[in-house]
């Protein structure tokens, strides 16, 4: 499986709520808030970051057949999206060359320490950086956590289509990993067999950066190789940013307060 569709299956699954490629068929709510009863009942924290993905690529647009179906349009788009794929990862090359030595990974751990633990109700207890995505490791980090509750904050940071603009992405969804917080899982939707699934989220959120090139053009490459100048100057500086923003956006929103219940319409 290439870089791009390895990407694409981990954004998809993390974002669905689940932590299964199979949830993407599924509609579910992308904004859950967190009640205030959960916060006050929260005693600490744990953040875990799982990020499959090592390198930036370039997001290739789902084929648009035309209306033309079946195993032959099925067939059709899967060859052009296979084709655009193969062009997308020779273009992106010369980024991943120049920002090679730049660890994402740590970038984002660094700016979810620092953003989540000026978030007092959450008392933050560590943010660790997982690579095996398997459910059963995602369900393992909620299950065996020491702490109330499991903060999962999944990323993924690509190049646009035609490379001018860079854009990153985190969803969050925190867990029960405890008794005391089991009681704030939502009453309907969910999953007794999987902890992560979309069901259990006690907080559910998505939110994105995209930082443009300051002189993009129309052609790919020259976009690429403007974000690859420098050892990839501006390639880093829009990655750390975008990281910044994200870890901040999510800090400031798992603090507003659920919107008011309102009473339901006299019959």
């Amino acid at each position: 499986m290439s870089r791009f569709l390895k990407s694409l299956a981990l954004t998809c699954a993390l974002g669905a709520g689940g932590m299964s490629l199979s949830a993407c068929v599924t509609a579910v709510p992308e904004y859950v808030p967190l009640s205030g009863a959960a916060r006050e009942a929260l005693t600490s924290t744990e953040v875990v970051a799982p990020i499959r993905q090592s390198e930036i690529y370039i997001y290739v647009a789902p084929v648009n057949t035309g209306g033309q179906g079946g195993l032959i349009g099925a067939l059709v788009a899967a060859g052009i999206e296979a084709g655009n794929a193969s062009a997308a990862e020779e273009a992106v090359k010369p980024a991943r060359d120049a920002i090679i030595d730049f660890n994402f990974d740590e970038t984002l751990r660094q700016d979810l320490q620092s953003s989540l633990s000026q978030v007092s109700f959450l008392k933050v207890d560590g943010v660790r950086v997982v690579k095996d995505i398997s459910l059963a490791s995602i369900n393992g980090s909620i299950t065996n956590s020491p702490r109330d509750a499991v903060l999962m904050t999944a990323a993924d940071y690509q190049l646009s289509t035609d490379a001018s603009s860079v854009t990153v992405t985190l969803y969050a969804n925190l867990f029960s990993s405890s008794p005391t917080m089991d009681a704030f899982k939502p009453a309907k939707g969910g999953d007794a067999k999987n902890v992560s699934g979309v069901g259990n989220a006690l907080y559910r959120g998505k939110f994105i950066a995209m930082i443009p090139l300051d002189t993009p053009t129309g052609k790919r490459e020259t976009n690429v190789a403007a974000w690859s100048a420098d050892g990839g100057a501006k390639l880093r500086k829009a990655l750390a940013q975008g990281s910044a923003e994200v870890a901040g956006k999510l800090a400031r929103d798992i603090q507003q307060p659920p919107p008011p219940v309102l009473p339901a319409p006299a019959k």
